[in-house]
Formats: C-alpha cells, structure tokens, sequence
C-alpha cells in the first residue's frame, strides 16, 4: 500500500472497520513509514480530545427546526450519495484485485 492509499483508510483503521487482510496492509505500511504514523497519532490525539468535550443536547424544538430543514435534508442526499460512491468504489476495486 502507498501513503495515498492509507490515509484514506485511517480513520476506518483506528476504529477498526477495516477487513483484516486490509488491516494488516495498514499496520505493515505504518510501521515503515514515520508520515502516515504521524497522522494516524494526530487522529487519535483528536478522538481523545473529542471525547473529553462535553455531550450538549440541544432543545427539541431546535432539533426539530435543524432536521427538518431543507438545507439539512439537501446535505443528507449528498452525504448518503458520497457514502453509496465510496462503498460501490471500494466493491470495483475488490473486483478489479481478483481479476
């Protein structure tokens, strides 16, 4: 695997998401290459400052206005669609491997 190619795969690594052929590439690669380890350290520096912040829950009513909006509801098209993209890629790719 190259650098590109791993970062991509980070964070899905370090919340442990990734087939574990898939992990072991990671793992091989991070130990030879000081750049991509650095960022794995930064992402879980993020993930332990992240989960030390407080937990707010915003009023019902806000939460209301905010998911029922059009602009929300325009984002989760294009997130879900980002989402089907990244997955149906990844499938390719896995068929393009087995070829």
């Amino acid at each position: 695997m190259n650098c590109e190619q791993v970062k991509e795969l980070l964070s899905a690594y370090l919340d442990n998401a990734l087939a574990p052929e898939e992990r072991r590439s990671v793992a091989t690669h991070l130990e030879a290459c000081p750049e991509c380890s650095e960022m794995l350290a930064d992402f879980r520096r993020f993930d332990a400052l992240l989960s030390r912040m407080p937990r707010i829950n915003p009023d019902a009513s806000l939460r209301e206005r905010i998911f029922s909006s059009q602009e929300y509801l325009d984002q989760v098209v294009v997130v879900i669609s980002a989402h089907l993209l990244y997955h149906r890629s990844l499938e390719i790719s896995i068929q393009l491997r087995q070829m």
